[in-house]
C-alpha cells in the first residue's frame, strides 16, 4: 500500500479525463491498496482560480473527492509551519503548503510540476 498526495493539476486532469495525467499517475490512482489524499490546499486553490475565472471546473472539490473515494486531508498547525520554513525554490503558495503537507505526513506527491520537484519530498 503507497500513500498518495494529488497536486491541484492532477485532480483536474483526472476529471477532464486528459491525456496530460501520466500512466504511472493513473495507475497508482486505479489501485485499490493505495490511499489518496485530497488536501483542503487543493480546494482552496481551485475556487480561488474559479472566482477569478480562470478554471472551469464544475461542481465542488469535496464532492469529486467523494466521488473518487479520496480521504480529506486539513491544513493543520504543523503544516503551515513546515511551509514557512521551505527554500524559496517555489513561490506558489498553494505548492508549497501542499509539499509541507506530504513532508510532514510522509506523502508521496503525485504532481509534474519540475519546481516541486526541488524540494526534498517524495514524488512518483
Amino acid at each position: 500500500m503507497a500513500r498518495f498526495l494529488l497536486d491541484t493539476h492532477v485532480l483536474i486532469w483526472l476529471d477532464e479525463g486528459s491525456a496530460r495525467l501520466p500512466a504511472s499517475y493513473r495507475h497508482a490512482l486505479e489501485d485499490p491498496d493505495n490511499k489518496i489524499y485530497l488536501s483542503a490546499v487543493t480546494a482552496w486553490e481551485i475556487q480561488t482560480k474559479k472566482v477569478k475565472c480562470a478554471l472551469a471546473f464544475e461542481g465542488s472539490v469535496a464532492a469529486h473527492g467523494e466521488r473518487f473515494g479520496f480521504i480529506e486531508l486539513p491544513i493543520t498547525i504543523a503544516h503551515a509551519e513546515e511551509a514557512a520554513e521551505l527554500p524559496p525554490f517555489h513561490r506558489d503558495p498553494f505548492d508549497r503548503l501542499l509539499i509541507a503537507q506530504a513532508r510532514v505526513e510522509g506523502l508521496t506527491m503525485l504532481s509534474v510540476d519540475a519546481a516541486v520537484r526541488q524540494y526534498s519530498v517524495t514524488c512518483l
